[in-house]
C-alpha cells in the first residue's frame, strides 16, 4: 500500500515528466530540423537524405493542407512543431502547428498589423526563427514578438521604429531574425540588436536605406561577423558591439534589394533584380573587393544557393515572370554554365545533391545539382496561384506554400533499398 506522502510524490515526478515532455517537443532539435528562414546553417541546404528523387513514380504526396491567410512567410520547423504565419482579417497571425496531426494548430498569435499590399496580397513577410524554446517574428510594419515555444505566450515585444526611427519602407519590413549568443539581429535601416530575454536595445548601426532581406553570421578568419544588404549596399558588422566592419554601395532600381548574403570561401555573394545582376566580394583585411560583377544571375526576391563550386538560382523580375532562368553558375568566376527558362520567378533549395523547385506558379520538380545542366526527374502540382515563397524540406516533409495562404505539406517517399540473399 502507498502511503499518502508516497503518493504525492509519485504525482509531482509524473507531472513533471509531463511538463518536461512539453518543453522538450518545443525545444527538441534534430539535424534534419529548419529552425529559421534560410536553414540551420544559413545555407538553403537541408540536410535530409535518402528520399527518393525519381518523382515520376515515387513523387512526395500531400498528406495535410491548412489555410494560412494572405502572406509570404515560409516554416520553421523543430520536431514535429510548425512555425509560420499569415493574416486573418486585419491581424497577423503566429502558427505552431502539429506536423504528425494533420497540421493541426498547438497555439496561434494574433496582433493588429498592416496589409502592406503594395502590387501583391501583402501580409507577413519573415518567417518565424526558432532557438531555445522561443519563437521571434518580425512584421511588416515593424512589430518584434519574442514568444514562448510551447505555448504561444509572450514573453517581450518591441515596436522597432520607436527606437530606430526608421520608418518602414515601401513593401514593408521582411526580415527574419538571428539569434547570437544573447542578441536577437534584424535588418531593418538599421541593423538592430536586441537583446533576446527581455528586447532592449543592445547596439544600432547608422541609418540607410532598409533591405528586404535577412541579416546571416558568418566566421571569417577566426572572427565572428554579420553581413546584411540594405538598400544603399553590403555591410558587415561584427556581433559584439555592432561596430560597422566593411561597406560596399550596391543599390537596386526602386530601392529593392530583398535577398541575404551568401558567406563561401572568404568571399560574400550577393545579387538583386531589375537587371542589377551579382557579384562576388573577398573579404581581406577589413575590406570587400569584388573578384566579379556580372547580369548572370539577378534574384528578385529569393536566394541563390551555393553548392559544390556552383551558383544556382533564379534570374529575372516577376513583373516578366516568362522571361525568369533558372541558372547555374560557376562561383569562382561568375561564368554562366547553363540556364532553363520555365519555372517564373520561382525559388529553390538543395537537399542531398539535388535542386527542389517551385515554380512562380505552383508546381515542383527536383534534378540533380550539377554544372552540365538541370534534367527534372518528376512534376507535382501541389499549389495554385502566386508562389514566390521558398519551400522547405525538413524531418521526411516538403513544406510550400501560395500568397493566399495554403500551406500543403508532402510526405517524401524513401529511396528504395536493395537487398541481397545467399
Amino acid at each position: 500500500m502507498i502511503g499518502k506522502n508516497a503518493r504525492w510524490r509519485t504525482l509531482g515526478i509524473v507531472v513533471g515528466c509531463v511538463v518536461a515532455t512539453i518543453s522538450q517537443a518545443a525545444n527538441a532539435r534534430s539535424p534534419d530540423d529548419w529552425p529559421k528562414w534560410n536553414g540551420a546553417k544559413c545555407e538553403m541546404i537541408s540536410a535530409e537524405t535518402g528520399w527518393s528523387k525519381d518523382w515520376a513514380t515515387n513523387p512526395p504526396k500531400e498528406i495535410w493542407a491548412k489555410e494560412l491567410g494572405t502572406g509570404f512567410s515560409s516554416v520553421s520547423v523543430v520536431g514535429e512543431r510548425v512555425f509560420t504565419m499569415g493574416r486573418n482579417g486585419d491581424k497577423d497571425v503566429v502558427y505552431c502547428l502539429d506536423a504528425k496531426k494533420g497540421g493541426e494548430t498547438i497555439w496561434q498569435f494574433e496582433y493588429a498589423c498592416g496589409l502592406i499590399a503594395n502590387m501583391h496580397e501583402g501580409g507577413p513577410g519573415s518567417t518565424p526563427t526558432v532557438a531555445d524554446g522561443r519563437v521571434y517574428t518580425f512584421s511588416r510594419e515593424g512589430h518584434v514578438f519574442c514568444l514562448d515555444a510551447n505555448d504561444g505566450s509572450v514573453v517581450w515585444k518591441v515596436f522597432l521604429p520607436d527606437i530606430t526611427e526608421v520608418k518602414h519602407p515601401m513593401w514593408g519590413l521582411t526580415s527574419s531574425a538571428i539569434v547570437i549568443d544573447d542578441k536577437i539581429i534584424l535588418e531593418s535601416g538599421r541593423l538592430v540588436a536586441l537583446n533576446k530575454n527581455d528586447g532592449s536595445l543592445i547596439w544600432q548601426t547608422a541609418k540607410r536605406a532598409p533591405g528586404y532581406g535577412s541579416p546571416m553570421h558568418f566566421s571569417h578568419a577566426g572572427e565572428s561577423r554579420i553581413a546584411t544588404l540594405n538598400n544603399d549596399g553590403l555591410l558587415i558588422v561584427e556581433p559584439v558591439a555592432g561596430k560597422e566592419i566593411a561597406f560596399a554601395e550596391w543599390k537596386t532600381n526602386f530601392q529593392t534589394n530583398s535577398t541575404t548574403p551568401i558567406y563561401f570561401d572568404g568571399k560574400l555573394f550577393v545579387s538583386t533584380g531589375y537587371n542589377r545582376g551579382c557579384a562576388l566580394f573577398k573579404i581581406e583585411d577589413d575590406q570587400l573587393t569584388q573578384v566579379y560583377a556580372n547580369r548572370e544571375i539577378s534574384n528578385h526576391m529569393n536566394n541563390s544557393v551555393v553548392y559544390q563550386g556552383n551558383i544556382y538560382g533564379v534570374s529575372g523580375n516577376s513583373s516578366a515572370s516568362k522571361n525568369c532562368k533558372l541558372v547555374c553558375l560557376d562561383a569562382a568566376t561568375g561564368e554562366a554554365k547553363w540556364s532553363l527558362r520555365g519555372i517564373g520567378c520561382g525559388s529553390l533549395l538543395i537537399a542531398d545533391g539535388h535542386l527542389v523547385v517551385l515554380t512562380d506558379d505552383g508546381a515542383m520538380t527536383c534534378g540533380p545539382a550539377n554544372a552540365e545542366a538541370f534534367t527534372a526527374s518528376g512534376k507535382i502540382e501541389p499549389l495554385k496561384g502566386r508562389c514566390w515563397t521558398v519551400p522547405v524540406l525538413a524531418n521526411g516533409h516538403v513544406y510550400c506554400r501560395s500568397a493566399k495562404g495554403k500551406l500543403v505539406c508532402l510526405e517524401l517517399d524513401r529511396e528504395p533499398t536493395t537487398s541481397s540473399s545467399e
